[in-house]
């Protein structure tokens, strides 16, 4: 018989007890007090029986309870943990009901009242001196100082307003004219002789810090009309006076502003020779047709008119055919209202989108940049022209006729140009002088913090410059200011938004919108994460329709709100395209965007639209979007329509289908032939 020392059950026993030490010890105790009975018990012949089960007993009722009071002790715990939980929830939950009906109170009665009052409070007046203002701190072309610092401006306005304000500074590539070299077009004879020749900007004249005007040349009117310095003429709905000219650029004067030389930005400098070809709009179709009529384009100088596709796409796609230099210019029939013929069309450069030398990301310290011999900018030098110059070029071009939509709104006869190796007596010589440099730009965003839901961010937008003024009209920023100002005293009455609002105003614009780029660059993430929506303010210039391009979620929203305001008449809707600030937001990060601008009946072809003055015009524009944003801000429910937005996908699915099925029957028929 084993001793009782070595028995399993004590062993079992130990091994369980020892885990824990201090029961452990008072265990053994027992447990030895135990023995010695169980040892006298054996050596008296066992005369009591009992005693050995009674030792048992204890042994077990002891383990029982202390293993029950562990047990207790976690069942409690885990208990005290749900309960906290669900006490926390409970408080949350009743919490968030007594505030979200207060703030239900609050918009049914109070918000929307102080939003129509906002929306009232938007004049003309405040708009005009924004822009007199803004107008006056630009920075101009060739000029060594400026008078003021537009981006301080802002910054100490905004404060003054009430809101937190915040500025980013990206170092950026930027192109510039050279005003120390004369940039010009020339038609020249064989010989050497030139024939005719317009200086476009830059040389002696200009050298100076001060772009200096040399008035007295008679200028024309797209009608006919003959202009001179002095003169009261028609641009847009406001009037200008014509202070002189200078070079191919008619220079107007309105509340201070001179408009400087117009040029393209990021073309390529130098000299082009080669006969003269008229490209029609410069697009991939119509080289078609050119190739199709036995025209030869390598080494060409190409003469295109402006308003269908992009200045960069115009001048890769002219390259690719081996046109050596390009001359853009605005044809009456494409234009919505009549021009000086001496006026130049701003380039549009949504082919350029931010800093060219960080795709991606953005240009701040720190970043890699790429080297200039693998940036893709335009390969050949591109120039923007007035109508008078074009109509100078193309009435001395002979050879193919041009007909139908090539056939524009100037008083010459359109020819395309000479086929096969066949010259002209005369050839233009493209001479353009551009510099590239790094420079800060300067985003200004203003922020009021929500306070219900202030990690949703609404976000109003526009565009300004402090660098030129040829360039960009300060009608956008001023715009801007004038929805933050109504805003602001929306908040002096105690107002506060549910949700964020962030207002930005984004430098370069003028540059492929490398301003609003570089920020949503940066910011990449967070908003991606808690961005709702951006409104931007495009401004525009003359006008009866406020064109609001917009995201299909948006459409619901924006119409409310027009309707609200008693606007809904002017406004028409149409999908996001082309280019504007709204560009990074919607196309980088994903973001609903619509895009307020100003234009005309003929831009969007919508000739049942009232028409109104450009004056109202601006103040409609800065009425929806403040309403909108205000609507968006602080309505409980966004009512952002996802059911158009699934139309608009499923819409673009069936066109793609149509497309694949007409390719793959072409091919089929193809095949069999």
């Amino acid at each position: 018989m084993s001793s009782p020392k070595h028995s399993p059950v004590r062993a079992a026993l130990s091994m369980q007890l020892q885990a824990n030490p201090k029961l452990y010890s008072k265990t053994e105790d027992r447990w030895n007090n135990g023995q010695m009975e169980e040892d006298a018990f054996m050596q008296g012949g066992g005369s009591n029986p009992n005693h050995r089960n009674t030792h048992h007993v204890k042994s077990t009722d002891s383990k029982v309870c202390c293993c029950s009071r562990k047990l207790l002790w976690i069942i409690g715990a885990v208990a005290c943990v749900f309960l906290a939980i669900a006490l926390g929830f409970l408080i949350g939950f009743f919490t968030h009901y007594a505030v979200s009906n207060s703030s239900v109170t609050m918009t049914t009665t109070k918000r929307r009242t102080m939003h129509q009052q906002a929306v009232g409070s938007v004049t003309q007046s405040s708009i005009g001196e924004y822009e007199r203002l803004h107008t006056s701190q630009q920075c101009q072309i060739g000029r060594s100082s400026c008078t003021g610092n537009l981006t301080d401006t802002l910054v100490t306005q905004l404060t003054s307003m009430g809101f937190k304000v915040s500025t980013s500074m990206y170092n950026v590539l930027l192109s510039y004219p050279d005003m120390t070299q004369r940039s010009s077009i020339r038609s020249m004879d064989y010989q050497g002789n030139t024939l005719q020749m317009v200086q476009l900007y830059g040389g002696q004249q200009d050298a100076g810090p001060d772009y200096n005007i040399a008035p007295g040349r008679p200028a024309q009117s797209s009608s006919g009309d003959q202009v001179s310095a002095g003169d009261q003429v028609a641009f847009g709905d406001q009037g200008a006076v014509l202070i002189g000219t200078s070079g191919d650029s008619m220079v107007l004067t309105n509340g201070g502003s001179q408009a400087m030389p117009v040029y393209t930005p990021y073309t390529a400098s130098g000299t082009a020779q080669g006969d003269l070809v008229y490209l029609n709009f410069g697009r991939e179709a119509d080289f078609e047709a050119l190739t199709d009529l036995g025209v030869a384009m390598s080494g060409k100088i190409g003469l295109a008119r402006q308003g269908q596709s992009s200045a960069t796409d115009q001048a890769k796609v002219a390259a690719s055919h081996g046109i050596s230099g390009l001359i853009l210019y605005p044809d009456p029939i494409d234009m919505t209202s009549d021009m000086p013929m001496t006026s130049v069309m701003t380039p549009d450069m949504s082919g350029m989108s931010g800093d060219p030398l960080t795709p991606g990301c953005p240009a701040v310290d720190g970043i890699f940049r790429a080297s200039m011999n693998s940036v893709d900018l335009p390969s050949i030098p591109i120039q923007p022209v007035s109508m008078a110059t074009a109509a100078m070029l193309l009435s001395n071009l002979t050879g193919i006729p041009a007909d139908g939509s090539w056939i524009g709104g100037l008083n010459v006869t359109y020819n395309i140009g000479l086929t096969g190796e066949s010259r002209q007596p005369w050839f233009v010589e493209l001479d353009v002088h551009n510099d590239v440099i790094q420079k800060p730009i300067y985003d200004v965003v203003a922020t009021i913090e929500g306070s219900e839901y202030p990690d949703e961010y609404v976000l109003l937008g526009g565009h300004y410059s402090s660098m030129m003024t040829s360039m960009v009209t300060p009608g956008s920023s001023s715009a801007v200011m004038e929805s933050a100002r109504v805003i602001s005293e929306m908040m002096e009455d105690g107002w506060m938004p549910r949700r964020t609002i962030m207002v930005g105003l984004w430098e370069g614009s003028e540059f492929g919108q490398v301003g609003s780029t570089e920020w949503v660059e940066e910011n990449r993430l967070i908003l991606r994460d808690r961005a709702v929506a951006y409104i931007d303010l495009a401004g525009g210039g003359s006008g009866t329709v406020l064109n609001t391009q917009t995201s299909p979620m948006l459409r619901g929203v924006i119409m409310e709100s027009a309707e609200q305001i008693g606007i809904s008449s002017m406004v028409n809707l149409d999908a996001l395209r082309g280019s504007g600030d709204y560009v990074p937001f919607s196309h980088t990060v994903g973001i609903p965007s619509a895009s307020i601008e100003i234009m005309s009946n003929q831009d969007i072809d919508s000739p049942m639209l009232p028409t109104a003055s450009g004056m109202i015009m601006g103040v409609s524009s800065s009425q929806l979007g403040t309403q909108v944003i205000l609507s968006l801000a602080d309505n409980e429910l966004l009512g952002l329509d996802a059911g158009a937005m699934a139309d608009t996908v499923m819409a673009h699915v069936d066109n793609i289908g149509a497309f694949l099925s007409s390719r793959m029957s072409s091919e089929e028929n193809n095949v069999f032939r």
